[in-house]
C-alpha cells in the first residue's frame, strides 16, 4: 500500500471526502487525483498537512507503520485496514445475503 492509499483508506474510515481533505488541509485537490494515480508520495509540507488533518503521522502515511503504537497497537491497525474495505462490502449487501454471511463470520470466532 503506497501513501496515498492509506490516505484513501483514512478518509474511508473517518467519512471524509477527497474534496474535504484538499479544502481543509490547504492542498489541491488535483494532487490527491494525480497522486491516486501515480503512486507516488506528495511533498514534504503536503504530506504534514494532510497527517495533521488526519490525525495521523507522516512516517504511518508513508511506510504504514507508526512508532508511537506498540506492536499490538500496530497489529490491530494493519487488521482493521485490511479489512476495512471487505466490511464495507459487506454493509452493502442486501440484508438476506449479509445475515449469513455475518452467522459463519461470528461462528468461525468461536
Amino acid at each position: 500500500m503506497n501513501f496515498w492509499e492509506r490516505v484513501e483508506n483514512l478518509l474511508d474510515q473517518k467519512g471524509i471526502n477527497k474534496k474535504t481533505l484538499a479544502s481543509e488541509a490547504g492542498i489541491d485537490a488535483s494532487n490527491i487525483s494525480k497522486g491516486l494515480k501515480s503512486g507516488g508520495s506528495p511533498a514534504a509540507d503536503t504530506a504534514v498537512k494532510i497527517a495533521k488533518f488526519l490525525n495521523t503521522t507522516v512516517e504511518y502515511l508513508v511506510t504504514g507503520t507508526d512508532s508511537r503504537l506498540s506492536e499490538s497497537q500496530q497489529k490491530q491497525l494493519d487488521t482493521l485496514l485490511r479489512y476495512t474495505n471487505t466490511v464495507k462490502s459487506l454493509d452493502k449487501l442486501p440484508s438476506k445475503v449479509r445475515k449469513p454471511i455475518e452467522t459463519m463470520i461470528s461462528e468461525i470466532g468461536k
